[in-house]
């Protein structure tokens, strides 16, 4: 009889660990900090730099990026080289906007270019622009021509940066609903609506101001002061982006054993927390000793995982 109710204890105890190990890591969200009220990681930090976190054998390597720059590229090899990692997640949209097959300067890209040469799997671990959209809309039902105006507004920068002539309202409201407009989130705006709504909040006509005069750097950051925008893009990125994104780290790390994460440095700072919470304190690469001048990068065709949906975070 001792002997049974031995083995039946070591049995229960065996298939305890076994389900502690499944569902191992999973992110305390309370924990997330807004971008605005996560503060500096380091007081002598300089982005990009590197996160490394280790328990039980599983090891996540966290790039905290400055966007588009040859020091973030060369962190990524040297990722790739120092750590092998088996599977990158990446602020990437999981759908709508495509990743180049050709060459990019973009890190997200040249992250996922690296992987498919290699053979690893590629999480695309942002939310699409519809995804966004339903988030900001959960806070703010009356929040969908805002969004609409943002994204015809950074469409519009892009033009000029890009062609460098001005676009235009017809031309903005077209392109919206073409590329993005859902009739089963709210009305599209025509072209004199967006016009009105775009003098009543910026005291500006659409077709004739300079938008880098009005829309300067930080219009669209994720805070709580500013534009109109800014609350949207707070909203965003804590009730729908950083949950989403923080799930499937942990996903990752919950069926791999080297995880190699990329995000934007402030999206590190709002995980910060969460990710010690989850993972204990990491050790930091603040910069490499040398970086190279670069004057090519790669093409590629992913081989993409899906790990987490926007189900799973309450769409």
């Amino acid at each position: 009889m001792k002997k049974t109710t031995l083995f039946l204890s070591i049995l229960f105890f065996v298939g305890s660990l076994s389900a502690q190990s499944k569902n191992e890591f999973t992110p305390n969200l309370k924990l997330l900090q807004t971008w605005e009220n996560a503060g500096q990681t380091s007081k002598q930090h300089k982005q990009p730099y590197i996160a490394v976190y280790r328990k039980d054998g599983k090891t996540l390597i966290y790039l905290a990026s400055d966007h588009n720059s040859g020091k973030t590229l060369d962190m990524v090899d040297y990722i790739y080289k120092k750590y092998a990692p088996e599977i990158a997640v990446v602020e990437f949209e999981r759908t709508g906007r495509k990743l180049k097959e050709k060459c990019s300067w973009n890190e997200f890209e040249y992250s996922a270019g690296i992987a498919s040469d290699k053979n690893i799997p590629v999480v695309l671990a942002d939310l699409s622009y519809e995804d966004k959209v339903k988030v900001v809309l959960t806070k703010n039902s009356n929040a969908y021509k805002a969004m609409q105006a943002e994204w015809m507004i950074k469409n519009a920068i892009s033009y000029k940066k890009q062609f460098g002539k001005n676009s235009n309202a017809e031309k903005e409201v077209h392109n919206f609903k073409i590329f993005n407009h859902n009739p089963e989130l709210g009305k599209m705006m025509n072209t004199e609506e967006f016009k009105s709504w775009f003098k009543k909040e910026f005291d500006k006509d659409f077709d004739k101001v300079e938008l880098n005069t009005v829309f300067k750097k930080g219009w669209s950051a994720p805070k709580s002061t500013g534009t109109i925008f800014n609350k949207l893009s707070e909203d965003e990125d804590f009730y729908g982006r950083d949950p989403f994104m923080l799930k499937n780290i942990a996903a990752a790390l919950n069926r791999y054993d080297i995880v190699y994460a990329a995000f934007g440095e402030g999206h590190y700072r709002s995980h910060r927390k969460v990710l010690e919470d989850m993972l204990g304190k990491p050790t930091y690469i603040w910069g490499l000793k040398e970086y190279k001048d670069r004057d090519n990068c790669i093409g590629f065709k992913i081989k993409e995982e899906i790990l987490v949906r926007p189900e799973d975070i309450g769409l």
